[in-house]
Parts: C-alpha cells; sequence; structure tokens
C-alpha cells in the first residue's frame, strides 16, 4: 500500500511538473530556447524556438508551427508520418486528396508527395499562413481559408489554448469565419482526376455536419475517407453508422474509422 502511495504521488507529481512547465514557455517563451535540446529528445525530433512559435525538423522535412500549450502541432506530426495513422487509406499516383481539417499542413504534404493534388481547407488565419509557408516546394496544393459544414454560412470558429479551434465548445476568444461543403469545394475545383476522391477529416467534433455536406461526393464509386473520430464518446458510433446507410464498408483502427464505397448510391 505504501509502494502504491508513491507511485501515485510520482504521477501527481509528473503532472504537475508538465503543467507549470507548459504555462511558464507560454508566459516566457524565451525559455523554449533552454528547453528545445530536451523537448527533441523527448519528442524524438528537432525543435527550433521562433517568435511566435516552432519549427518542427525530422527527416528533411520541415514545418512552421504555432505555439501551443501542450503541442498540439508534434502530437499531430507524430501521428500523421511517425504512427503513420491515416497510412491505411491507401494513395494513389491519380488520385486527389481533401484534407479537411487541414491545420498546418502534416498530411496535405506527405499526401502531396504521393498523388495529383491536394484540396486543404483550414479555417484558421494563422494555421493557413504557416501552412501557406510550410507548402511553398508543392505546386499541387490548394488551399481553401474556410470551415467545412452542411451548408454555406458564416459562423464563429472558438480559438483553443490547444490550437483544436472548434465551432461546437466556446472559448474566451473567436473569430467569424465562412463556411463551405465539400461538394461545393469539389463543384468549384472541378477536379480532372483518373482515381479515387480520398478524403481525410479532423474536424474537431464537426465530423458528422461535414459528411451531410458532401451528399453528392459520396455517391461516387471511387471515394475512399479516413475520418479521425475522438472528439466526443458517440462520434464514432454516429459517423460509423451514417457512412454504413449510405452502403460503405468501414473498420477502425485506434478511433480513425476508413471507409470505402461497395456500390454506388442513388
Amino acid at each position: 500500500m505504501q509502494k502504491l502511495s508513491i507511485n501515485l504521488l510520482s504521477n501527481n507529481s509528473l503532472a504537475g511538473l508538465k503543467g507549470l512547465f507548459r504555462s511558464a514557455i507560454k508566459k516566457f517563451p524565451y525559455i523554449l530556447v533552454i528547453a528545445s535540446p530536451i523537448l527533441s529528445i523527448y519528442f524524438k525530433i528537432i525543435l527550433i524556438p521562433t517568435k511566435k512559435g516552432y519549427i518542427i525538423l525530422s527527416k528533411g522535412l520541415k514545418f512552421y508551427c504555432p505555439f501551443e500549450d501542450n503541442f498540439n502541432s508534434v502530437a499531430a506530426f507524430k501521428e500523421i508520418f511517425q504512427e503513420s495513422r491515416y497510412d491505411h487509406m491507401d494513395l494513389g499516383i491519380d488520385d486527389i486528396v481533401v484534407d479537411c481539417g487541414a491545420h498546418v499542413g502534416f498530411y496535405s504534404i506527405k499526401a502531396a508527395s504521393q498523388c495529383h493534388k491536394v484540396v486543404a481547407i483550414e479555417p484558421c488565419p494563422h494555421n493557413a499562413s504557416l501552412f501557406r509557408k510550410n507548402s511553398k516546394k508543392f505546386n499541387n496544393i490548394v488551399i481553401i481559408e474556410k470551415a467545412l459544414d452542411e451548408r454555406v454560412r458564416r459562423t464563429r470558429l472558438f480559438l483553443g489554448a490547444s490550437d483544436a479551434h472548434s465551432m461546437l465548445v466556446p472559448t474566451d476568444s473567436s473569430i467569424e469565419v465562412d463556411t463551405i461543403t465539400i461538394d461545393q469545394v469539389l463543384k468549384d475545383i472541378k477536379p480532372q482526376a483518373r482515381g479515387n476522391i480520398c478524403i481525410k477529416m479532423n474536424v474537431e467534433g464537426m465530423e458528422l455536419a461535414t459528411l451531410r455536406g458532401a451528399k453528392d461526393t459520396l455517391k461516387n464509386i471511387n471515394v475512399k475517407l479516413a475520418i479521425a473520430a475522438h472528439h466526443s464518446s458517440e462520434e464514432l458510433d454516429e459517423v460509423s453508422k451514417y457512412l454504413l446507410d449510405l452502403g460503405f464498408e468501414i473498420s477502425s483502427r485506434n478511433q480513425i474509422i476508413f471507409a470505402t464505397r461497395s456500390s454506388v448510391t442513388t
């Protein structure tokens, strides 16, 4: 019993130290200069501090990222490049990728080296600005600075401290954004591809609404999806049921739903 108490104290202390560290960096960003070597070892990447964030360097890749309390960009980078979370949705050279919730471009840039064209949708102006900086070398990426929904409208995007901005969870800070549907995105760009339409989606709880705004797109037999469904306890079931009702075959790995069409829905 005494040993268990010591372990619990140690875990709580560690969590407390992490919280203090994040708060200290947010208040005094120059601390990141001193901490970068330690963080680089911990995350197994190279972190270089900047005035408004940091740069991730890994295996020849370079990404400018915003500063967040819990280094959300590093977590996203690891999911895409180190853990290959979305790679079960195989991409082909003739495919078009629609990156819904593109952040600073991690998945879009990875996909751009494998497919014909990437259409990336990101509503946060700061993220979109960094994305443009990160993707300068790629001429097959189109960035649309809007939010995704089931209809076109003007709404508020709530800005979270962890950079996981949301249209659903109010915070003390917000901006006005325009929304667009996936159907409208593809109608506007008029894709000319012989391959699949591959949709990667992580839109902070707006996944079901975004799918409803893709009803025409989802009728195509050559649609493939990879959808993050970890924002609420009900989301995995709701998204899965919606796609099954449309005739998709689905599987899930690490709270990501992968779906392909088996027949055309009329």
